[in-house]
């Protein structure tokens, strides 16, 4: 397949190779980022990535293919968090990278370990539909596994089409770009984050909050977005199951937030006129178990 628009990166820490496919209007780019890089370099690196997309996309719609060892074990996909246990100058890569992603719709794919119990090797894509299946295996020529990902238009590709698995309680499973952010704003408009700090654990750094903040936020785009994750090929008949276990966690959600209301409520005040009509509100959301 052709291949055009070729440009490459190195600034003697961190490396990039760029590249476009005309035939299928798809950007493809390999990174590599050391474990120790600095902050700067890995800021210049994507910067020259973002310079190569750009002018691209404006002028037509690309699939974005961008792949690579990033050295990120204090990232956590599932809650897109960069963590501080591998210090600061890590932690402010990792939040440049998750604001890089979000900046240009990119979904990280990879979900298991490539290095012991870390995802340090990525696929970033802004169509996940296009994957058909992901694959890892040991090489003697790394102590990473190597990652395989057969796209849909990869004719040579003999397995059946397959997608990643996304926790469908995620925000990895929603179609963002067709969410309500309107509807997403109002909701959000509602809570009140003073309340919510108050209600996390002083000991717990933080954390307990960005939690919090984490769901709150979910919830609202779960009411707002349609999900990306392929309907079943199955019979029908398994269809109501994955619905039934959306509105078991949205209920089980509500009620937990209003029991966390209620309990802060108590602790301020406890002959509150509040309190009868928030348990009356609780009972209204019993706990549902999953299925």
């Amino acid at each position: 397949m052709p291949v055009s628009n070729e440009n490459s990166y190195d600034d003697g820490i961190c490396q990039a190779i760029l590249s476009t496919l005309p035939a299928t209007s798809t950007i493809l780019i390999n990174v590599y980022r050391p474990p120790k890089a600095s902050s700067l370099s890995f800021a210049q690196v994507l910067r020259y990535i973002q310079d190569y997309i750009d002018p691209l996309m404006e002028k037509k719609h690309h699939e974005i293919n961008i792949m690579g060892d990033f050295n990120f074990p204090n990232i956590d996909w599932t809650t897109l968090v960069s963590g501080s246990s591998q210090g600061r100058e890590q932690q402010e890569s990792g939040e440049a990278f998750l604001e890089f992603i979000g900046n240009n719709m990119l979904t990280q794919v990879i979900d298991r370990p490539t290095r012991e119990n870390n995802t340090l090797d990525l696929f970033l894509t802004n169509n996940e539909r296009e994957i058909r299946n992901i694959e890892t295996e040991e090489t003697t020529l790394s102590d990473h596994l190597a990652v395989k990902v057969n796209l849909l238009y990869n004719i040579k590709a003999p397995v059946p089409p397959s997608s990643p698995s996304f926790d469908k309680d995620s925000f990895r499973s929603l179609d963002l770009p067709k969410a309500d952010f309107t509807k997403i704003n109002s909701i959000l408009s509602e809570v009140d984050w003073d309340e919510l700090y108050q209600l996390c654990d002083s000991e717990s750094d933080g954390n307990d909050f960005v939690e919090k903040l984490y769901l709150t936020v979910l919830e609202a785009c779960q009411l707002s977005c349609p999900s990306k994750l392929p309907k079943s090929s199955e019979s029908t008949s398994h269809q109501p199951k994955t619905k039934h276990s959306r509105d078991r966690f949205v209920l089980n959600r509500k009620r937990r937030k209003l029991v966390s209301r209620l309990k802060a409520v108590r602790a301020r005040n406890p002959t509150s006129a509040k309190i009868k009509a928030m348990e009356d509100e609780i009972n209204k959301y019993p706990t549902l178990p999953y299925q």
